[in-house]
């Protein structure tokens, strides 16, 4: 009660001042954003948010119409878009691509993303692009950092600072400086939360810390032209309730370099191309955060996965109406693993070596274009072919307590998989865009549903069939003034969809295995503004105001004054 006095006396004292001045405010995110475009989501994760700011790349998802959350402790959750989660979901970190290392997905790629170190998020929903990786079978999501050549002179800063309940406190730092010639950027980012207590005032074994922090360096000689080179560093722990390990490690290191060159002049209207490594390590252990036994072999768990990657895309503009993206990605990635006791005991697991048990690699080619019929009406479509391939490095495989043969040792997979997908978009009015799109993508099975699952018949998933996906999307997005809203619906049939199943008894032990089987999903989204009549503003779809147009109309909580808007 304290707290909440403090947090209402500091918002008043800054309100009076602030609000001495009428002032035009941005939008506020209330609890999500609005779709820009047909199956199109953007939208600033600095931005003002309530309830408070995400900490993490899923919690931040999670306010997205489709989003769900599949909590995985303080430290982050696995986003599940349209009832769909791991690799069926793209994500992209300022173009990379990231997998985490254990086998539990503690650290799935949403682990590592820190929001408010980003300048934009993207969300583009089903199998409606082929620009950014194989399978995206859910959908993609972008995260991105922009740099402005005219707004990247001089120094400039941001900082934000959040308190709450059970020791919860986040920190951002933001600092740019440059010419118009070069820029050096640096971002860092701290969350932390003790052990939060239940109704009965039981503490929930649940503390976590995570911090992280980003250099890009760039150089822009002209305005059509930049060069970037960018490096990042993070690392966290966070205690689990529900499993006997918790998360002690879960640390990143990056390095990438990043060229853009625009307005070429010609048919090649631009290129980009950028490479990058990300590596990835991880410990779950029995004693950092809980008093296990630090000398037991298995104290301590540490996977890792080295991911290397680049791509290069190519925009050729072959009419004024037409416009065709071509472009070539591959990316290699190596997952190891190592178990023991703590440092200082015999077994200890930082000294013994690590053994390799997968290896993915693939190379895509791809296109996508871009049609204008008319003034009101277009196609966009896209083609893409991936060369995937995976290797099976294991000897023998964990069950329970005791080792068995792995039936698929050294085994390579070499597989070709296509996607494509064609919408057609048409303006019935200023307002008003309606929107229909078929797509298909090939996904081939991941490290979670090869490696650490069994099949129904043998002790390895190495041979689990890849997934098909053919999808249908409609829906009508509505634009007037401040007024936006939209519908979609979508129908979606699965081929071998790669299904884990836990608790699978295999003669007196129980199992969890992948197994393929067909699929259907379908559903449907809306969004809508609403309005509050006092201040006159319009807000996110649901009724919480946090801003005001006019020093007579503060609105620091809830707004009694809504009255609902039909798009």
């Amino acid at each position: 009660m304290k707290l909440k006095m403090i947090v209402v006396s500091v918002t008043l004292a800054l309100g009076n001042s602030v609000w001495a001045v009428e002032q035009a405010l941005d939008e506020v995110v209330v609890t999500a954003p609005q779709s820009s475009a047909p199956l199109t989501v953007q939208t600033d994760p600095r931005k003002p948010r309530q309830p408070v700011p995400a900490h993490d790349g899923a919690d931040y998802l999670k306010t997205i119409p489709g989003f769900s959350v599949i909590r995985k402790g303080g430290t982050d959750g696995d986003p599940v878009l349209r009832g769909m989660a791991g690799s069926r979901l793209n994500i992209l970190l300022d173009g990379e691509q990231i997998f985490g290392g254990c086998g539990g997905r503690m650290d799935p790629p949403t682990a590592y993303v820190f929001p408010g170190s980003y300048d934009r998020i993207t969300v583009l929903k089903g199998p409606q692009t082929v620009l950014y990786g194989a399978g995206n079978s859910a959908g993609t999501v972008l995260f991105e950092r922009s740099m402005d050549r005219d707004a990247q002179v001089g120094t400039h800063g941001q900082a934000s600072l959040l308190l709450g309940s059970f020791g919860r406190n986040d920190e951002v730092l933001s600092a740019t400086t440059g010419s118009e010639d070069y820029y050096a950027r640096a971002d860092a980012t701290r969350s932390h939360a003790n052990d939060y207590q239940d109704g009965s005032g039981v503490a929930v074994h649940s503390s976590y810390t995570r911090w992280s922090g980003n250099m890009a360096l760039g150089w822009t000689p002209d305005s059509d032209t930049r060069t970037e080179v960018t490096l990042a560093k993070s690392d966290g722990q966070a205690a689990y309730a529900d499993r006997s390990v918790d998360g002690s490690k879960f640390a990143r290191d990056n390095f990438g370099v990043k060229l853009e060159k625009r307005n070429l002049g010609g048919t090649l209207e631009a290129i980009e191309a950028q490479a990058y490594y990300n590596y990835v390590d991880h410990v779950m252990d029995v004693y950092t955060l809980r008093s296990g036994d630090p000398s037991s072999m298995m104290a301590a768990m540490n996977p890792d996965r080295k991911t290397t990657g680049g791509r290069a895309v190519g925009t050729l503009q072959l009419s004024d109406d037409s416009q065709l993206k071509l472009g070539l990605d591959a990316q290699n990635n190596v997952h190891t693993n190592r178990s023991g006791a703590a440092p200082g005991y015999m077994g200890d697991y930082t000294l013994k070596a690590r053994s390799k048990d997968a290896e993915f690699k693939n190379v895509g080619v791809f296109g996508e274009w871009n049609q204008e019929v008319s003034d009101t009406r277009r196609v966009i479509a896209g083609l893409r072919a991936d060369s995937w391939q995976a290797t099976d490095f294991r000897t023998m495989i964990m069950r329970g307590m005791s080792m068995v043969m792995n039936p698929t040792a050294n085994q390579t997979r070499k597989e070709t998989h296509s996607s494509g997908f064609v919408r057609y978009e048409q303006d019935s009015s200023a307002t008003h865009t309606w929107y229909v799109g078929a797509g298909r993508t090939s996904r081939a099975p991941d490290y979670w549903e090869l490696f650490n699952k069994e099949s129904l018949t043998t002790a390895s998933a190495f041979n689990t069939r890849s997934e098909k996906t053919s999808q249908l999307d409609v829906g009508m997005n509505y634009r007037a003034g401040d007024l936006s809203g939209s519908v979609s619906a979508f129908y979606s049939r699965i081929s071998d969809y790669n299904l884990i199943q836990s608790n699978v008894m295999k003669g007196m032990t129980a199992v969890t295995v992948t197994r393929n089987v067909d699929a259907t999903t379908y559903g449907a989204e809306a969004g809508r503004p609403m309005r509050c009549w006092t201040t006159g503003r319009w807000t996110a779809v649901w009724p919480m105001c946090t801003a005001a147009t006019t020093p007579t109309a503060r609105h620091w909580g809830r707004c009694r004054h809504w009255k609902h808007v039909s798009a």
